[in-house]
């Protein structure tokens, strides 16, 4: 099995996925925090999302946790217990203001090694104009 790995930060985190928006139908957006900006890559059915964070996945781009409803890193653990997507993934969570934590999601895992470096977790230069729906 994958040892998981986790890295602490302050101040600015890595690019990460924020949301996942919704329309009333499989329309939506994915939404990125990149600095204090948020970028929108659109997709327009459910099979468009599940390319869209096979992508995600594969960068790799951290996944937020959804605090008090349901968040990014929720709905790929959902996928990923339907057979519809494959891990592991990292998940960014903020411990205090302008404090973050990646920690790198593997099935069965139960313990975490540390790594200074927050970009042997996730890329550092991910940029989410750079993903093609299908």
């Amino acid at each position: 099995m994958l040892t998981p790995h986790y890295a602490q930060g302050r101040g600015q985190p890595p690019v990460y996925l924020a949301a996942i928006e919704r329309a009333g139908d499989d329309r939506g957006a994915l939404v990125f925090a990149v600095g204090e900006a948020r970028e929108r890559v659109a997709f327009g059915s459910d099979a468009e999302l599940t390319g869209l964070l096979r992508q995600v996945l594969a960068a790799p781009v951290a996944l937020s946790a959804g605090g008090h409803v349901p968040g990014p890193v929720d709905e790929v653990a959902m996928r990923i217990d339907a057979g519809e997507l494959s891990g592991p993934y990292v998940e960014i969570a903020w411990s205090a203001p302008g404090r973050w934590i990646l920690r790198q999601q593997v099935s069965g895992a139960s313990q975490w090694q540390q790594s200074a470096d927050p970009a042997q977790l996730v890329a550092l230069d991910f940029r989410p104009a750079t993903l093609k729906s299908h």
